[in-house]
């Protein structure tokens, strides 16, 4: 509840409380994505790679080990691992799903960061084909179009996701959208999150 209502250390206590009474991959993800937005990459990494180690068969968890080694000097071959695992395990998912517009979203950032452009964009547009979720595939979309050197759509997503109310922190925190997201967040106080 903390975390919805962008209460950060609130919502970071309570994952900690949480942990010390039984680790579940959950709580180690979100308290690792709150050590991602706060740019400590080193320690989003360790906590992904516990989320991961407890369920090795989410996706989601190689993804996010993959973006937080990525954040990182000199982790791009380690990402490039998380990456294809990613891959690996969400391609039999989106299969079966293709109505999972988030999934697909995130498999064309996982392809895109493993330089297969086409089936980003394949993955993409289906994605964003279904209108649904609008903000987080925005968000994924701009992620991804700029990770593939297109700054001009990464910019237009980057305004769908905003738009759509995705908070500006989680646009910031990405080392592939900050420099994008300076002209499209002036203006906007941190944390700030349309309800």
């Amino acid at each position: 509840m903390y975390l919805a209502a962008g209460r950060r250390g609130e919502a970071g206590e309570a994952f900690r409380r949480a942990l010390r009474i039984a680790p579940s991959y959950g709580v180690l993800g979100n308290l690792g994505t709150l050590q991602y937005e706060a740019g400590h990459y080193v320690e989003a990494a360790r906590l992904y790679r516990q989320a991961a180690e407890l369920k090795p068969e989410d996706y989601r968890n190689w993804g996010n080990l993959g973006d937080a080694l990525a954040a990182q000097d000199g982790g791009g071959d380690a990402a490039r691992a998380m990456y294809r695992r990613a891959v690996e395990l969400a391609q039999p998912y989106v299969d079966i799903r293709s109505d999972d517009a988030q999934a697909l979203a995130s498999s064309a950032w996982y392809r895109a960061n493993l330089g297969e452009a086409d089936a980003a964009r394949e993955l993409l547009a289906r994605a964003e084909a279904l209108g649904t979720e609008r903000g987080e595939v925005s968000l994924w979309a701009a992620q991804t179009l700029a990770r593939l050197g297109d700054a001009e759509q990464a910019r237009t997503r980057l305004e769908a996701a905003r738009r759509e109310g995705v908070d500006p922190d989680r646009i910031r925190a990405s080392p592939v959208l900050r420099a994008l997201a300076g002209a499209a967040l002036a203006g906007a106080p941190p944390g700030s999150r349309r309800h």
